[in-house]
């Protein structure tokens, strides 16, 4: 039967992943940022900006989708990142999920983006506060909802049900009970994020793939354990 693994016994299996992938897998993340920083040039326009969250969210199920293959010791490559799944079905599932975590991103912050672009923020301490509320309520729904279905980042890749209501299903089942221990898990690396600052972000380029290694080990440890 598996076991519940600690943050520490999941950082010590993201680092032993790592051996032999770093190089390949800093320029992944590098490649990835410098397309989605483009995108966000756009976010000025109201309009643009579910498409910038569409492009970045599809990012990082690309992204996680790479991790898996390089920990299952498959063949993968940067354009992996742009051209996703060979496997259409599993793709589709992909693009679906991207759109619906993008719809769920836009509309938590809807609120406060529209304080945002009509001013209202900027015009009285009064209007200030209230973005600042919205803000952070958005991003507190947003982060819940996040924890709640996070699974799905590397389940539509890995063993997708029939279709993307089944596999969102599956993603809330697997995590039901461990959004704090992943709350936690994510918690534990912002010391390392905040030191990276010293490094003028530098240390970034080491920090985000052992984030992301654990990340992925999460989720096969508690994939494991909800499924025997």
């Amino acid at each position: 039967m598996h076991e519940i693994s600690s943050p520490a016994q999941l950082k010590a299996s993201a680092r032993n992943s790592l051996n032999g992938h770093y190089s390949f897998l800093i320029a992944v993340h590098v490649t990835g940022s410098v397309i989605s920083s483009l995108f966000y040039v756009l976010m000025p326009l109201a309009p643009l900006i579910p498409i910038t969250f569409l492009i970045t969210q599809l990012f990082s199920f690309h992204i996680c989708r790479i991790y898996l293959m390089t920990f299952y010791d498959k063949k993968t490559t940067i354009k992996d990142l742009f051209l996703g799944n060979p496997d259409r079905v599993k793709e589709m599932q992909t693009i679906y999920a991207a759109c619906i975590i993008t719809l769920i991103q836009f509309l938590c912050m809807l609120p406060s983006n529209i304080l945002s672009y009509t001013k209202i923020a900027s015009n009285s301490p009064l209007g200030f506060l209230l973005y600042c509320v919205t803000l952070a309520a958005g991003y507190a729904l947003y982060c819940y909802i996040y924890l709640s279905l996070f699974p799905v980042y590397y389940l539509v890749s890995d063993c997708p049900a029939e279709n993307i209501t089944e596999t969102l299903k599956m993603a809330a089942f697997i995590s039901k009970g461990h959004r704090f221990r992943l709350f936690y898990l994510i918690a534990g690396f912002l010391p390392l994020l905040l030191l990276s600052l010293l490094s003028f972000g530098i240390g970034l380029l080491w920090i985000i793939p052992y984030m992301q290694a654990t990340l992925t080990h999460y989720y096969l440890n508690l994939a494991a354990c909800k499924t025997v």
